[in-house]
């Protein structure tokens, strides 16, 4: 089973083969010299370890809210363990394509990390989108309007997005 879950994350589904930042990374690699593609799969890594950060400062702000959002904590809760796998499998990955360079041998980890990248930039970005989709009503504000000595509640209130007006 353990086997199994990298190789899952590695393949994925046809949908997240066409991540066009994983394309262009892989079409790189093609005409990467051994420099540059140890310069880009650092910068890959740094990217990565970038996306558990934030996603754990997400949840962790989450369920410090007062009130708890649940539907965000879960949410959240689903993207960081295989952004954390992600996090493993890439350092690993990262240390094999390092001791190939350093041997002179080609191999399919920068390839590896390629994929690996854009998985978790995909789950970062899921991870957003639980944090703005459970954050509230898009287009709707709960505002609470002060002044002398009465406290007036505004629910619900439509927010129009500004509309360009041509002058002509």
């Amino acid at each position: 089973m353990s086997l199994f879950l990298p190789i899952l994350l590695l393949v994925g589904s046809p949908a997240e083969a066409a991540t066009p930042g994983v394309s262009s990374t892989v079409e790189q690699s093609s005409t990467a010299t051994p420099k540059e593609m140890a310069k880009n799969a650092t910068e890959m890594i740094g990217e990565i370890e970038a996306a558990v950060t934030t996603v754990t400062k997400l949840l962790e702000t989450a369920k410090n809210e007062k009130p708890k959002n649940e539907e965000m904590v879960k949410c959240l809760e689903d993207k960081l363990p295989p952004l954390v796998t992600i996090k493993e499998i890439a350092g690993r990955t990262h240390s094999e394509m390092q001791s190939r360079l350093a041997a002179g041998q080609g191999g399919t980890e920068y390839r590896q990390l390629a994929v690996l990248h854009g998985r978790a930039t995909e789950l970062l970005a899921a991870a957003q989108q639980c944090v703005k989709s459970t954050a509230g009503t898009p287009g709707k504000s709960n505002n609470s309007i002060t002044g002398g000595s009465e406290a007036i509640e505004v629910a619900e209130v439509d927010i129009a997005p500004d509309v360009p007006v041509s002058p002509f």
